[in-house]
C-alpha cells in the first residue's frame, strides 16, 4: 500500500467510523446540552506537558478547535481546486 493509498484509507475509515457515532444519536437530541457541559465550559484546562498555544478554558479550547478544522477545510478546499475544480457552495448572486 503506498502512503497516498494509507492516507485515503484512514481517510475513508475516519469518516465511516463518524459517521456511525453521528448515527447512534437520535435527531430530536442533536440540539440538548447536558447541564454538567455547560458548567464545565468556563473551567481552566487539565494541566498537561505541552500548554495549549490558545486556550486557557475548555470553551476557548472547543471555539480554538472548531476554527482550526476549519482552516483546514480551507486548505482541502484550495488543494481540490488545483487538481480538479472549484466546488460549488450553491451560493448566487441576488438577482
Amino acid at each position: 500500500m503506498t502512503e497516498i493509498e494509507l492516507l485515503i484509507n484512514q481517510t475513508k475509515n475516519a469518516y465511516e467510523w463518524t459517521n456511525r457515532l453521528f448515527d447512534a444519536v437520535p435527531v430530536d437530541k442533536w440540539e440538548t446540552v447536558p447541564e454538567v457541559v455547560v458548567a464545565e465550559l468556563n473551567n481552566p484546562l487539565e494541566p498537561t506537558p505541552t500548554p495549549h498555544p490558545i486556550a486557557t478554558t475548555k470553551f476557548e479550547a472547543i471555539d480554538w478547535n472548531i476554527k482550526h478544522t476549519m482552516y483546514h477545510c480551507g486548505q482541502i478546499g484550495m488543494i481540490s481546486r488545483v487538481v480538479e475544480k472549484r466546488y460549488d457552495f450553491g451560493l448566487r448572486l441576488a438577482q
